[in-house]
């Protein structure tokens, strides 16, 4: 169950996409931002000031109730559009990116992050989603839309980090295997 999966893994991936969203913020000035599936609020959180957290559930930093899928905002209204982890719990997701993508001013920067799929499998992780994506899928999926992907960007939030396993195992053999 859902409380289960937020009790183990919730605080440490939390911690853990607010330190990447700050560094991935850090020295842009973002005047309008749509925080997409915002639940508490991860842009509030992190001090972004002209915030609306757009969700389907109450939390901390939502502004107003509404579908990821169907925004209620004009055209072009917003310089920058987050939506962490939404992704993968959509009907529609092709909709939504859309639909964020028309919200988006023309020098607008998106942010879109969704678990690898790759890792992460349909039978694992939290029972809320309803499909995986691996990055390459979300690369084309913005790229059809007619954005230009300019980072992407794997966290671990794990005790160990990646670079410190690979550095513990010998065999560069099985570093390759590990790699594909």
């Amino acid at each position: 169950n859902i409380a289960d999966w937020t009790s183990v893994f919730g605080v440490h991936l939390h911690r853990r996409r607010l330190e990447v969203l700050r560094e991935l913020l850090q020295g842009q000035f973002v005047w309008t931002a749509l925080d997409v599936g915002c639940g508490e609020g991860y842009l509030v959180e992190i001090g972004v000031r002209y915030t609306i957290g757009i969700d389907i559930r109450p939390g901390k930093g939502v502004t107003i109730f509404a579908s990821a899928e169907y925004l209620p905002f004009k055209d072009e209204g917003f310089d920058f559009v987050f939506a962490g982890e939404v992704l993968e719990h959509l009907d529609r997701p092709l909709k939504a990116l859309q639909d964020w993508a028309r919200v988006l001013k023309p020098c607008g920067t998106m942010l879109v992050s969704t678990p690898n799929g790759v890792l992460v499998g349909a039978s694992r992780g939290n029972p809320e989603h309803k499909r995986t994506f691996a990055p390459q899928d979300i690369r084309v999926c913005l790229h059809r839309l007619g954005f230009k992907v300019v980072s992407s960007k794997g966290i671990f939030t794990g005790l160990v980090s990646g670079k410190k396993i690979f550095r513990w195992i010998k065999f560069d053999t099985v570093k390759k295997l590990l790699l594909r």
